[in-house]
C-alpha cells in the first residue's frame, strides 16, 4: 500500500491527519527497502488537504527518502509544494517557533515548512 492510499485509507473513516499519517510512517519504518520505494513513489496530489499540509508531506517524503537511502521521488520538488509564508506545524507559541525555526531539518525549512527536528520519530 502507498502513502496516499493510506491516508486515504484513514480520512475516508473520519480519522484526521495525523493519526493518518502516524499509520504511514509506522507502515514505512517497518518496510522492506523495496516497498517503501513504492510507498512514497505516488505524489501527494490525490490527497485532498490543504496546501501547507502537502507541502509538509513533501517536506517528509523527501527527508524519509534521504535518510532511507532511497531516490528522493521527483514529485516533491514541484513548486506547489513550496509555501509562500511560513509554515509552522501545530501552531506553536511564539517561542517554540524560534526552536522550530533552528531546528527544523532542511527539508523542510526548504519549503518554508517549520516544525521539530524529531518530527518523524515514532515511539
Amino acid at each position: 500500500m502507498n502513502m496516499v492510499s493510506i491516508i486515504n485509507q484513514y480520512l475516508s473513516v473520519g480519522r484526521d491527519f495525523t493519526f493518518a499519517w502516524s499509520m504511514f510512517l509506522d507502515a514505512f519504518y517497518v518496510a522492506e527497502k523495496v516497498e517503501k520505494i513504492e510507498m512514497i513513489n505516488e505524489s501527494a496530489d490525490r490527497l485532498s488537504l490543504d496546501d501547507c499540509t502537502l507541502a509538509l508531506i513533501a517536506s517528509a517524503v523527501h527527508k524519509l527518502a534521504r535518510e532511507s537511502g532511497l531516490q528522493i521521488p521527483v514529485w516533491v520538488f514541484d513548486s506547489k509544494y513550496y509555501l509562500k509564508d511560513p509554515y509552522f506545524v501545530g501552531n506553536p507559541p511564539d517561542l517554540l517557533r524560534l526552536v522550530y525555526l533552528a531546528e527544523s531539518p532542511a527539508e523542510f525549512k526548504m519549503r518554508n515548512v517549520f516544525s521539530s527536528e524529531n518530527c518523524l520519530s515514532r515511539v
